[in-house]
Formats: structure tokens, C-alpha cells, sequence
């Protein structure tokens, strides 16, 4: 009974144990190696979509845009045009017809309003 409990203890800090957010830009996500990040910018557009997931693309001042992608069943509504904070995990895909990658946070953790 006891070869079974120290795995279960193991395995529930692991899942206990919160995610260690990095500060990036949006610029600074090409480079980025962090899985988890917080990113500031403005939301600049919101689209609902058919799997009641929202996806918004935030903006910073230079014009650069990062997709962010909130999953089903959290309720985290993004506003046009307010400066938020977001939290959430980097992904990376290969876009191979345009011979360069795309990166997106996704999902979306947590929104934080910039007061």
C-alpha cells in the first residue's frame, strides 16, 4: 500500500505547484525559450468562435501583434482597446508556405487589466 502512496504525493506537488510566469514583449517572443509568459499590450481585435473558444489579437506601440487564445469554459471576455496583461503559455508553429513561424499564447491562463 505504501509503494503506491509516494508516487501519488509526488505527482500531486507537481500538479500543486503554480507556473512560474516571464515577463516578454511582444518582439521578444521570437526569441523567447520560456514556456510560460506574461505579455502586455492592447487588445486591438476579439472574434468568438464556433467551439465557444474567444481569440483576440493584443498589440503593442511599434504595430506588432501577437494571436492570444482563450479556451472553452474559462471566462475570460477581452475588450477592445484596453491595455491588459495576459498570462499564458508561448506556442510555436511552423508555417512552412510562408517560410517562417507563428507564435500565439495559447491558452490563456489569466487577464490583467493595466491600471
Amino acid at each position: 500500500m505504501t509503494r503506491w502512496l509516494l508516487p501519488l504525493v509526488v505527482l500531486s506537488l507537481f500538479a500543486a505547484t503554480p507556473a512560474t510566469y516571464f515577463p516578454e514583449t511582444i518582439d521578444s517572443l521570437w526569441g523567447s525559450k520560456h514556456p510560460h509568459v506574461v505579455v502586455g499590450g492592447v487588445v486591438a481585435t476579439v472574434a468568438g468562435k464556433a467551439d465557444s473558444s474567444v481569440e483576440f489579437m493584443l498589440g503593442d506601440e511599434h504595430g506588432h501583434f501577437v494571436n492570444c487564445v482563450v479556451p472553452a469554459g474559462q471566462h475570460l471576455q477581452p475588450r477592445v482597446g484596453v491595455e491588459v496583461l495576459v498570462y499564458g503559455t508561448r506556442k510555436v508553429y511552423s508555417v512552412s508556405d510562408r517560410g517562417q513561424g507563428v507564435r500565439e499564447i495559447n491558452p490563456v491562463e489569466k487577464i490583467e487589466p493595466v491600471e
